[in-house]
């Protein structure tokens, strides 16, 4: 796929393993005037969504741990890259009983606008057992810690300057020229769990 730009944004992976296996999220974000060197925009972004995967661990299995956290510019061609390598307290503080690697609670990202183009998901990894009724389906508890998260990550974005976006690559399967973001208003969580293949032992991510 040819490289494509998101005017005045970044990439932001989080990056984990799971039982061995790796497992990533991916989100956006943008500013309102160009990404900044690499001493100031990128660690800055990283920096929060570090405080959003601290306030996820009591809804991550102990078995899932964070390796960092990648942000990248995609402003422009050959962007600035920031990892924040290893990062303190890894691991996710849920010790029940994990579900296999390819179980996950999706969290969907919610614009101002339909259609397939400004919707998100992101799939949340380390799922255990108490995070789900005997139906497989989510917890209140689970899900209003989760989107707490996803809430204060938004927050914590806009009070920065930044924000979070749905960015979309295509339409109708088509290759944009200009990734096309759209802001993320609010959030909220499919009871029943999703399955990500990808994930299970000897796929990874």
């Amino acid at each position: 796929m040819a490289s494509i730009l998101l005017p005045y944004g970044m990439r932001v992976v989080l990056e984990y393993t799971l039982n061995g296996e790796a497992v990533i999220n991916v989100y956006h974000v943008i500013k309102t005037t160009p990404v900044a060197v690499l001493s100031l925009d990128l660690p800055a972004v990283a920096a929060i969504f570090n405080t959003f995967r601290l306030g996820m661990r009591p809804v991550q299995s102990a078995a899932l741990s964070m390796v960092g956290i990648e942000v990248t510019d995609i402003s422009v061609v050959g962007g600035f890259q920031y990892n924040t390598g290893a990062v303190a307290t890894p691991g996710g503080t849920n010790v029940a009983d994990a579900t296999p690697n390819n179980v996950a609670i999706c969290v969907s990202l919610q614009t101002a606008r339909s259609g397939r183009s400004f919707h998100g998901r992101s799939y949340q990894a380390g799922v255990t057992e108490t995070m789900l009724t005997s139906l497989n389906l989510v917890t209140a508890a689970t899900a209003t810690t989760m989107l707490t998260q996803f809430d204060n990550l938004r927050a914590n974005l806009l009070a920065s300057n930044y924000a979070l976006v749905v960015a979309s690559y295509f339409a109708d399967k088509v290759q944009r020229t200009e990734v096309l973001p759209t802001p993320v208003l609010n959030f909220s969580i499919d009871s029943p769990t999703d399955s990500q293949r990808r994930r299970l032992p000897g796929r990874g991510n």
